[in-house]
């Protein structure tokens, strides 16, 4: 977003899918910067995400369709009643 001298923005949105928590994260800018996977940000986030869903979580950077980027992870479903 940051070349964008107007501004843009950004959606979030959760949903549940089989047995697992599904977010995602999209803007409307230029899309992903080639080197974005090298962010203190994005290693931090995936640190965090490893912490709260082990060897289930997923996560995955990139180009969204239509232009912008798109984040997007899975953490296992917990309903709280356990």
């Amino acid at each position: 977003m940051e070349p964008q001298l107007a501004g843009g923005e950004v959606n979030i949105s959760g949903r549940r899918v089989g047995d697992d928590a599904v977010f995602s994260v999209r803007d409307n800018g230029p899309g992903p910067a080639p080197d974005i996977a090298d962010g203190v940000g994005l290693a931090n986030a995936r640190q965090r995400l490893q912490m709260a869903g082990g060897s289930a979580a997923q996560w995955h950077v990139g180009p969204a369709p239509g232009g912008g980027c798109l984040a997007e992870f899975r953490l296992p479903w917990k309903d709280g009643s356990t």
